[in-house]
C-alpha cells in the first residue's frame, strides 16, 4: 500500500492533468452516490420501528367521490371500524385516526398570561392507538392516556413549544369549542421516519361526540382506519372478509345516498376495501389519495438509484480509459519491472492499489463537499438528511463496500491490459494493442457516451416536465392569489374580507371554505327528475366574488348575486358534472335541480373544467355552493 501511495504521488507530479481529471470524475460519481444514498435511505426507512409493523395494515377503499378515478382513497368512514370489530375475529385491534384541525385554535394561561397557538396538526385517535403504533411515551401511561374524553397526548416538541418543558402532565388548554383538554401523555422525541409525521397533538376519539353516533356512517370519509391482525392470521383471508362488510352494515349509508347496495353495483360502480401493509404506505401510495400524511414516490427512488449506478459506471470507465490512454509509457514501465523480476501479485497490488488510492482521495473530497452542501440540499428538497459515519454505521459499511467495488472495477481492466504484454516487445517499442483490446476500449467509450447522453436526456426531460407542471394552465388564476386560513377567528369573515379589500395592493377578496388543489368536500347528489341520475360531487362554498377572483370561465349562466336571496340554494357546477348527469351544456341546463339529504339546489351556471386536484388526477364532477 505504501508503494502504491508513492506511485500515486509520483503519478500526480508527472501527470497533473491526467490525475486531476481522474480524481474529478471519481469525485462526481462518489458525491452523487453519497447524496443519493442518504436520500434513498431516508425515503425507504419509514415506519420500520413499530413493534407490530408486520401485522398492521391500513384499510383503503375505492375512491367513491369520483367517476372513473382509478386511484384508491385512504379516507374511510367511522362505520368501517365498527363493522370490522364485529365481523372479523382475526383482527386484534382497530384504530381510527381523524384529522381534527378544525379544533384549533389552542389557548391556555401560564404564569398569569394567556397564550395562543394555531396548530393544524391535531388528530383524534382511538384509545388503543399506542398499543398498535410504537411511539414511546416520555410521560404518561400508554394503556390509559386516551381513555377519558378531553384527553391529549403531545409530541415532545409540542409540549416544549406550549409549556416550555416536556413535563406537561396535568396541564390544561382550551380548543375552539371552549372545552378544556387535559394533557395525559408526552411522547419521546422521535428520530425515525414515520408516515404520520404531521401529528403534533393527539386527542382521544371520544372527545368528538359525533363519532359515537356515526357507527352506521361510511360517507364521513375523513378517517384513516388501521387494523392489527392476530399473530398468525392470514392477510389474504382477512381482506376477502372485508368485501362483505359494506353490504351487511352500509344500509343507512346507502339510504343517505338515495340508493341501495344492489342498485349501486347495478349502475356499474364499485366500492371495495383493500389492505395495505403499514411499511408500504409511504413509498407505495402513488395510486392512493392520502389524507393524513405526506408520501414519497418509489419511482423517483428507483430512478435515483439508477442515476447513481450510471454515474459510478461512467466514473469507472473514465478512469479505465485514462489509464489505458497512457499506453506506451505505462507498458514500457510494466515491461521493465517484469524483466527485473516483477511478479503477477506485485502488479495486482500496484494497479489495484493505485485505483484504491484514487477512490479514497475522491471519496474524502466527496464527503467534504457533501457535508457542506447537504444543508442547502435539505432546504431545497424539504428533507432532513444528515451525514455522520459515527451515528450511521450502516452508511459507513455502504461507503467502504462502494469504494472497494469501484476501485476493484477500475483497477481490473488496466491490470489485465498491461499484464498481457511481452516484456521484450514492449521495451523495443513494438507495441500493438491488438484487435481485441481496441474493441474493448472502443466499447467502453461508446458505453460512456451512451450513458452520458441518457443522463442528459433524462435530466432535460425532467426539467421540461417540472417547467410544464409549474407553468401549465390549470383552468383558474393562481398567480398573486393568497389564502388566509382561519379568518373566522376574527369574529366576522365578511367584515375581515371587507377590511382586507381596503389594503393597498389588494384588488379583490372572496370568502370560501376551500380553493383548488386542497378540496376534500364531497357527497352524493342526484338529479330532480322522474328517472334520477346519482353521482358523487366534490364541492366547496364560495361567495359572489369567488369566480372572478379565481378567473373561472363560464360556459353558460352566471355566478352568485348577493342581492338574490334565492342564490343561497343555488349551485354552479363544472362541465364534468353536467356531462355526468346527462345534460347538454347550454341554456336548457339553467334552473335544473340536484338534491341530496341536505336539500334541493338550483343550477345557475356551468364553469369550464379546471384541475382542482392537480394535473395527475382526472377532472371530476364539481360544484360551488
Amino acid at each position: 500500500m505504501l508503494t502504491s501511495l508513492k506511485l500515486f504521488l509520483r503519478s500526480i507530479k508527472r501527470n497533473k492533468l491526467f490525475s486531476f481529471i481522474n480524481i474529478l470524475g471519481l469525485t462526481v460519481g462518489f458525491f452523487a452516490a453519497i447524496v443519493i444514498y442518504l436520500y434513498v435511505e431516508n425515503e425507504m426507512n419509514y415506519d420500520g420501528f413499530h413493534k407490530h409493523k408486520d401485522q398492521v395494515y391500513r384499510v383503503n377503499q375505492t375512491f367513491i367521490w369520483g367517476e372513473d378515478n382509478p386511484k384508491l382513497f385512504s379516507g374511510t368512514g367511522p362505520g368501517l371500524g365498527y363493522a370490522i370489530e364485529q365481523d372479523i375475529p382475526e383482527v386484534a385491534h382497530v384504530v381510527r385516526i381523524l384529522n381534527g384541525n378544525g379544533m384549533a385554535p389552542i389557548t391556555f394561561e401560564t404564569a398569569g398570561q394567556e397564550r395562543f397557538f394555531n396548530d393544524d396538526n391535531i388528530f383524534a385517535v382511538d384509545p388503543n392507538f399506542l398499543e398498535v403504533f410504537s411511539f414511546p411515551l416520555m410521560h404518561g401511561d400508554k394503556a390509559t392516556c386516551f381513555d377519558n374524553p378531553r384527553s391529549a397526548v403531545l409530541k415532545y416538541e409540542t409540549a416544549v413549544k406550549y409549556f416550555g418543558n416536556a413535563d406537561a402532565i396535568g396541564a390544561t388548554f382550551q380548543m375552539d369549542d371552549g372545552e378544556s383538554f387535559k394533557v395525559t401523555g408526552v411522547l419521546e422525541p422521535i428520530e425515525d421516519n414515520y408516515y404520520l409525521d404531521r401529528m403534533d397533538l393527539l386527542v382521544s376519539m371520544n372527545s368528538v361526540p359525533r363519532v359515537a353516533s356515526s357507527d352506521w356512517n361510511w360517507l364521513w370519509t375523513m378517517f384513516e382506519t388501521y387494523i392489527q391482525l392476530e399473530e398468525g392470521a392470514d392477510p389474504v383471508g382477512v381482506e376477502a372478509k372485508l368485501d362483505g362488510l359494506l353490504e351487511k352494515h352500509g344500509g343507512r349509508t346507502m339510504e343517505a345516498m338515495g340508493t341501495n347496495y344492489e342498485d349501486y353495483l347495478a349502475q356499474g360502480r364499485e366500492w371495495k376495501l383493500y389492505m395495505q401493509p403499514m411499511e408500504d404506505i409511504y413509498l407505495k401510495s402513488d395510486q392512493i389519495i392520502n389524507i393524513h400524511g405526506n408520501v414519497g414516490n418509489l419511482k423517483i427512488v428507483v430512478a435515483l438509484i439508477g442515476s447513481a449506478i450510471f454515474l459510478l459506471i461512467l466514473s469507472c470507465i473514465n478512469f479505465i480509459n485514462l489509464s489505458t490512454a497512457q499506453f506506451t509509457t505505462r507498458a514500457q514501465d510494466v515491461a521493465v519491472r517484469k524483466v527485473l523480476g516483477g511478479t503477477k501479485s506485485m502488479f495486482i497490488k500496484r494497479f489495484f492499489g493505485e485505483s484504491l488510492i484514487y477512490c479514497l482521495v475522491a471519496t474524502i473530497i466527496s464527503f467534504f463537499i457533501a457535508f457542506y452542501t447537504i444543508p442547502m440540499i435539505n432546504q431545497s428538497l424539504g428533507t432532513d438528511l444528515s451525514l455522520s459515519l459515527i451515528d450511521q454505521p450502516a452508511s459507513l459499511v455502504f461507503f467502504v463496500v462502494l469504494v472497494v467495488v469501484v476501485s476493484t472495477i477500475s483497477g481490473f481492466y488496466p491490470f489485465m491490459f498491461f499484464n498481457a504484454f511481452q516484456p521484450v516487445s514492449a521495451m523495443k517499442g513494438e507495441l500493438k494493442t491488438g484487435r481485441k483490446g481496441v474493441k474493448v476500449r472502443n466499447g467502453m467509450l461508446v458505453t460512456q457516451y451512451v450513458l452520458s447522453f441518457l443522463l442528459i436526456i433524462g435530466t432535460t426531460t425532467i426539467y421540461q416536465q417540472l417547467n410544464y407542471f409549474l407553468d401549465a394552465d390549470l383552468g383558474f388564476e393562481k398567480e398573486n392569489v393568497l389564502t388566509v386560513e382561519h379568518a373566522d377567528w376574527t369574529g366576522s369573515i365578511e367584515e375581515f374580507a371587507d377590511e382586507l379589500a381596503k389594503v393597498e395592493g389588494v384588488v379583490g377578496t372572496s370568502v370560501c371554505d376551500a380553493v383548488p388543489l386542497i378540496i376534500f368536500n364531497g357527497d352524493q347528489f342526484k338529479t330532480d327528475e322522474p328517472e334520477p341520475i346519482s353521482i358523487p360531487l366534490n364541492y366547496t362554498l364560495g361567495d359572489e366574488n369567488y369566480f372572478e377572483l379565481l378567473g373561472f370561465d363560464f360556459a353558460v349562466g352566471r355566478s352568485f348575486e348577493e342581492s338574490f336571496a334565492s342564490d343561497s340554494a343555488a349551485i354552479v357546477i363544472n362541465e364534468s358534472a353536467a356531462k355526468a348527469m346527462g345534460w347538454t351544456i347550454d341554456e336548457t341546463i339553467l334552473d335544473k335541480r340536484i338534491e341530496n339529504w341536505s336539500g334541493k339546489y338550483r343550477i345557475i351556471g356551468v364553469v369550464r373544467d379546471f384541475n382542482y386536484w392537480g394535473l395527475n388526477s382526472p377532472i371530476e364532477p364539481f360544484g360551488i355552493f
